[in-house]
């Protein structure tokens, strides 16, 4: 054996000075880390002032306000930063709620719907980045703990917190609203209402982009077991024609779920769900020793109770892999690298 094969080992031991790595760096397997919720979405919508009193042909009153039904097939993951290109160093979360129907016919009062902040901190990063993004600030939900008695976080942004530059649009993060969908108790604009000259006539549809530029808060609330999100937002109206209105359209989103697949007979969920029954029953049996539990500093720690016992704390943004077949701890096993370093250096001198 040449003397560099030789030294070579010595390499192994020096891992058990090594026994977390930052995320930043790299979560292996990361996805499998995701804490999953399973719910619907529903809205309440404050229409703008520059729409008509009546529609095209003064026959019908133009609503000013719209609650929205709710919405089966939305999903929120909680997970280990997924080393997105665009997202700042300092982000210790992931946070996407989803609910896009696969139809792409957009007849669903809400639809594509995407939100997820790219600048999650601890509070210890105050912002603002480089680019001018100020992240939302993931905390311990002391007053909701003190009603439920569960371990409970909480994520609270602005637009500030979606990307890290105000000229960056992502065009996959935004929510689309409309009122022609079945047994609508509203009367929604039609082509004649899109197309009268200017102030227009009745709303019917309207896309949100979530971005820099428009006016947004939003609040991730997470528990083990349950989740829920609010937004508030506001999207300029603009009229068929491309001409701005001045005004603009305000919407309330609550979303509201919990980890349990739903039934493969609940038709309501997966009709509007991106996959299907199968896929996430197998992917939810991946992750079923996954758990959200309170680290050293309050902060969520994704745990995974199987054999590998590895888990991310979201605090200081760690990453740790814990072997379990030898039944030794971490401190026993490193005594043992160290005393096998000192045979091979035994041997190397010998």
């Amino acid at each position: 054996m040449h003397l560099f094969d030789r030294w070579s080992y010595l390499a192994l031991p020096i891992f058990c000075w090594l026994p977390t790595i930052n995320a930043a760096d790299h979560v292996p397997n990361a996805y499998l880390f995701c804490i999953k919720y399973y719910g619907s979405v529903r809205a309440e919508l404050e229409l703008p002032d520059a729409l008509p009193r009546y529609n095209y042909n003064d026959s019908e009153i133009c609503p000013q306000e719209m609650n929205l039904p709710v919405i089966s097939g939305a999903t929120l993951e909680i997970c280990p930063p997924l080393n997105s290109l665009n997202t700042p160093d300092s982000t210790t979360l992931h946070a996407e709620l989803r609910l896009s129907d696969t139809s792409g016919q957009l007849t669903d009062p809400i639809d594509n719907l995407r939100l997820s902040p790219a600048f999650i901190t601890n509070g210890s990063v105050s912002g603002p980045s480089e680019g001018g993004g100020r992240p939302a600030i993931l905390a311990r939900d002391t007053a909701r703990e003190e009603s439920s008695g569960l371990p409970t976080w909480i994520i609270n942004g602005t637009q500030a917190s979606l990307t890290d530059s105000p000229n960056e649009d992502d065009d996959t993060q935004s929510v689309y609203f409309g009122c022609r969908y079945e047994k609508s108790p509203y009367y929604c604009g039609g082509y004649e209402d899109l197309h009268k000259p200017p102030p227009g006539g009745c709303w019917a549809s309207q896309t949100f982009n979530f971005n820099m530029r428009n006016v947004m808060n939003f609040t991730f609330r997470f528990a083990d077991n349950e989740a829920s999100v609010e937004i508030w937002a506001a999207s300029p109206y603009v009229l068929y024609t491309g001409q701005e209105t001045g005004s603009e359209t305000r919407a309330h989103i609550t979303f509201g779920g919990d980890r349990q697949v739903p039934s493969v007979v609940d038709y309501a969920f997966w009709t509007n769900a991106e996959t299907d029954y199968e896929t996430e029953k197998a992917d939810a049996q991946a992750r079923q020793g996954m758990r959200l539990e309170v680290g050293a500093d309050g902060l969520p720690v994704l745990a995974n109770h199987t054999e590998s016992a590895e888990w991310y704390a979201s605090g200081n943004g760690t990453f740790k892999a814990e072997s379990q077949a030898s039944g030794l701890d971490n401190h026993g096993s490193c005594l043992l690298k160290v005393f096998a370093m000192a045979m091979v250096l035994t041997w190397l001198l010998a």
